[in-house]
């Protein structure tokens, strides 16, 4: 089965907690999606970053952006592009209505608008060889 399908969102969330946690195929490093970018409160502490943003949200608001930015056009295109062979592909993707998460927004360690409505995702995804009909999540957050 190829990655460039259409996702449910029962089946996002399963991904997003089968990935959290596991090394990327590609660097190594854990998935994160959960841990760094959902409900973390303490947003800002990671200071090292010019740009911070965790959803504070609940886990089916994180999968519902999540899926509709997989089965978004841009979503398709970068999943399309693991199927034929690429290692990680990053989607930046528009969320439509309804508008369902609230996010802080941490710019140049300022908080801007604390629980601001968003509209958009970002996903970082890679291609699994030893999984190859489902993707590794290894980060998700709000934009």
């Amino acid at each position: 089965m190829p990655l460039a399908r259409e996702y449910t969102v029962h089946e996002v969330r399963n991904i997003l907690q089968a990935s959290e946690g596991t090394a990327s195929p590609v660097t190594g490093q854990p998935g994160h999606a959960i841990l760094t970018h959902l409900n973390r409160v303490n947003v800002g502490s990671r200071p090292h970053l010019a740009t911070d943003t965790a959803y504070i949200a609940h886990h089916a608001d994180q999968a519902w952006a999540v899926t509709q930015a997989l089965n978004s056009p841009e979503g398709q295109r970068e999943l399309a592009a693991l199927d034929a062979g690429s290692n990680r592909r990053k989607i930046n993707a528009p969320t439509v209505f309804p508008m369902i998460q609230a996010a802080h927004r941490v710019s140049h360690n300022e908080v801007v608008q604390p629980n601001q409505l968003i509209n958009a995702a970002t996903v970082v995804v890679d291609r699994d060889p030893l999984n190859p009909n489902t993707p590794h999540i290894q980060t998700a957050y709000p934009t």
